[in-house]
């Protein structure tokens, strides 16, 4: 890789002083602090929207978003069943050491282009000039339709899990599928009211649902660990199931989908 000329580095220092100016006077505006001006100026763009963020707030978001102990509960039933719990072991340190990569190179990239325009944006600023826009576009649509297909999926797990507390909690409950939907319907609608009327306070939020996520984490685990029957650990580790695929590889990489779920979402965040 070449180093900058001397002309490239006085146009970038002309670049962020004209942009320095003008962000430096919107810092108190936008609650900014130095690093988003110094970043703005860098990729020669103002800021925009107001920072609500804050280091804990923002984890609290990336935290919530990601929803690691919640998805492995959510669907860890899934693993058990094809691949047992020696396939949801093995397969859970295989995604982990794969999602390194994954990590890694978002990293890398939000730190290179520090926007919150995800992975088309990055794409368009990355890749080759003559492929920019349409790997942007091809990116964008696939990002967009699977968070459609994640917020979908998130809302019927969420309202059918409340549905099977009735159904656990109250013996002339009525199960009914359509109920299912209902409540589908109704965890959607409370997620698009709160990021309308709750916009600005979404902040606030993050760092409650923080808190209650790692307190919760210790509410589940600890009952389970202490009530639930101990299974010996040549067991755990040896034990795999084959609901009937006809071969134990093709079931684990069936149950493989319990182990990336919750791994999911580190994109957005």
């Amino acid at each position: 890789m070449s180093l900058p000329s001397k002309n490239e580095d006085y146009a970038t220092a002309r670049m962020t002083d004209e942009f320095s100016s003008d962000a430096a006077s919107s810092l108190d505006a936008k609650q900014s602090n130095h690093a988003d001006v110094r970043d703005m100026a860098r990729m020669g763009k103002p800021q925009e929207m107001q920072r609500n963020f804050r280091f804990f707030t923002m984890f609290g978001f990336t935290a919530i978003l990601t929803a690691s102990w919640e998805g492995i509960l959510s669907t860890a039933a899934l693993g058990l069943g094809n691949g047992g719990s020696a396939g949801l072991l093995y397969t859970n340190l295989a995604t982990w050491i794969g999602f390194i990569a994954v990590y890694a190179s978002l990293g890398e990239q939000g730190s290179m282009a520090p926007t919150s325009g995800g992975q088309y944006h990055w794409v368009s600023e990355f890749a080759p000039r003559k492929y920019q826009k349409v790997l942007s576009y091809i990116v964008g649509w696939l990002g967009l339709l699977g968070w459609q297909v994640g917020v979908a999926f998130s809302a019927f797990l969420a309202g059918t899990q409340i549905q099977g507390l009735l159904v656990l909690n109250y013996e002339s409950y009525g199960y009914e599928r359509w109920h299912g939907t209902l409540l589908m319907i109704a965890v959607l609608s409370f997620s698009v009211l709160c990021n309308i009327v709750l916009a600005q306070k979404l902040h606030l939020v993050e760092g409650v649902a923080l808190t209650l996520h790692i307190l919760g984490f210790f509410c589940v685990v600890i009952p389970v660990w202490v009530l639930s029957e101990k299974a010996p650990s040549k067991e755990v580790w040896t034990t795999f199931y084959d609901p009937g695929w006809g071969n134990q590889g093709l079931s684990c990489l069936i149950g493989i989908v319990a182990s990336v779920a919750p791994l999911l979402g580190a994109d957005a965040a």
